[in-house]
């Protein structure tokens, strides 16, 4: 499920509390308390301070919500549990929502809104983002990364070295999930380096339709972070006859360049086959400070490549030597470190750099 209150995730730890045992009423039946309670936050207005909670549970007869701070306390009941507060927007607050059967007898849901922490949040994730559907299309896979840690329902992590003279050892420990982000680390010390790649082998791979990553990138000198697809075949056939699609790359540019680039293998003449193309950022800051989006669309007869959902790529695919890039293929997200495209790390290099990813959606034509 696509998330609509990224909020709750770096507002605080939910705690689901039993507060009241099933206690007997005067009339001597049990009390059955509400299951299943969810709460959801959404700030309004983070100048103004006005917020929105949204509770829902099943078997809950109504739901009652209290807002609380050093200075202030509110609380207002519902029988439909929506709410609405108009609060000082600094500091901390402490929520406590309560879904009840009866006044004595609910379980309590605490949260925690701190409006400097969500600033700090709004800042570092700013950027585009892209519509959550597209017409004429339907979401089929997605991650938004809402956990704590990677989900390994969806992702590989790959161990070892690579290839391309790269100079990273790729370990599990360099990829986790923190505030709603895949957080791939890339890291450096006396010559050793480590970062993380990421793979949907025998997890999900799809044939034709439209892909959006929203991912803020590392331009450090060496950094290599990618975004690409792989044909669902190579483990039987391998590389290049299996394909590859790369959706961006960022190979060290003193410019904010970023590349898509096709390789298959041509029947014709027994060789590799590799195109592309680029887009230049106005800023190679932005590539870094703010999250792009970095999208395909692809069918049978061409692939187009976007940043931010402007065109900047477009190759033809239905040539009968290029019938593997018609086929499956799955999803890899990894930074490199060093090799043939970035060149190496020098003393200019920022260590640890970070490739945040904030979500992966694949959509097919309905």
């Amino acid at each position: 499920m696509i998330k609509k209150h990224k909020y709750i995730l770096i507002l605080g730890i939910c705690v689901l509390l039993f507060q009241c045992k099933e206690d007997n009423n005067p009339n001597g039946d049990s009390i059955i308390l509400p299951t299943n309670f969810e709460v959801l936050i959404n700030v309004l207005d983070t100048t103004n301070g006005q917020i929105e909670l949204r509770c829902n549970a099943d078997l809950a007869n109504f739901y009652s919500v209290s807002v609380e701070s050093s200075n202030s306390n509110e609380s207002k009941n519902s029988t439909a549990g929506i709410f609405e507060f108009d609060v000082n927007p600094v500091g901390k607050y402490q929520i406590k929502a309560r879904a009840h059967s009866t006044e004595s007898n609910f379980i309590q849901e605490n949260l925690q809104l701190d409006f400097d922490q969500l600033r700090e949040h709004e800042d570092f994730d700013k950027g585009y983002t892209s519509p959550q559907a597209y017409t004429g299309y339907k979401l089929i896979w997605n991650d938004e990364f809402e956990g704590i840690i990677v989900n390994e329902e969806n992702w590989n992590f790959e161990k070892g070295f690579a290839q391309n003279n790269e100079l990273q050892n790729y370990v599990k420990q360099n990829a986790s999930v923190n505030n709603g982000y895949l957080d791939i680390l890339g890291n450096g010390n006396g010559g050793t380096y480590t970062s993380a790649r990421l793979n949907t082998n025998n997890h999900f791979s799809f044939q034709f339709g439209r892909i959006d990553v929203r991912a803020k990138i590392p331009i450090s000198k060496g950094m290599w972070p990618a975004i690409w697809l792989l044909g669902d075949s190579y483990e039987q056939i391998g590389w290049p006859k299996c394909g590859e699609i790369d959706i961006m790359e960022y190979w060290g540019d003193p410019k904010a360049t970023v590349h898509g680039t096709i390789h298959w293998f041509n029947e014709n003449n027994g060789k590799r086959g590799d195109t592309g193309g680029s887009k230049t950022l106005d800023d190679q800051d932005e590539l870094s400070s703010e999250f792009h989006v970095y999208s395909i669309v692809w069918d049978k007869n061409r692939i187009k490549w976007y940043v931010d959902n402007r065109q900047f790529l477009v190759k033809e695919i239905s040539a009968a030597d290029m019938s593997e890039l018609r086929e499956k293929f799955l999803i890899i997200i990894n930074l490199a470190i060093g090799g043939d495209n970035p060149g190496n790390p020098d003393n200019t290099t920022i260590f640890p750099s970070h490739m945040y990813v904030d979500y992966v959606r694949v959509f097919q034509k309905e």
